[in-house]
């Protein structure tokens, strides 16, 4: 187990991709996202419609999962190959950010996690609000509180 909230946040900043766990009815329902952990959230951004949309605005209790793959771990036993890696879970509630402002500033954190060499325009509130994908869709951004927080490692 990880205890060290500083390593928890370590792993979440380290990790290129999230897995989002959804309940769709009964079903459970995961999908790989970008995010970033930012202000002690973690955000990602979404189409503002389709089937991650939907079902969180029936149900936004959600799982979360980052992790850090470190590789194989070898063995001339195979049972005994394994897998080294950090990993976070997280449970939390799920929301979609209506605020320009913060919609914004998750925007960039998301930019700067992702593209830390720059390169790119300033996001500005008006180029946010009005940004559409090559399928008409706005850009949503979701915020995930965190409940529970817990992590492993394996060497």
């Amino acid at each position: 187990m990880i205890n060290d909230y500083k390593i928890l946040e370590e792993v979440l900043n380290g990790s290129k991709i999230g897995v989002l766990g959804l309940l769709r009815g009964t079903l459970p329902y995961t999908v790989p996202v970008n995010f970033v952990y930012y202000e002690k959230h973690i955000y990602f951004h979404s189409a503002e419609s389709g089937t991650k949309i939907d079902i969180l605005k029936r149900n936004p209790n959600v799982s979360f999962l980052a992790f850090i793959d470190r590789g194989i771990i070898p063995n001339k036993i195979p049972c005994k190959i394994g897998q080294s890696f950090k990993s976070v879970i997280i449970t939390g509630e799920a929301a979609i950010v209506d605020g320009i402002s913060e919609k914004k500033d998750a925007l960039e954190a998301l930019v700067k996690k992702y593209v830390p060499e720059g390169g790119y325009i300033q996001l500005t509130e008006e180029t946010v609000e009005n940004h559409k994908s090559r399928l008409n869709r706005r850009t949503s951004i979701i915020k995930i509180k965190i409940n529970e927080i817990s992590g492993k490692e394996r060497p």
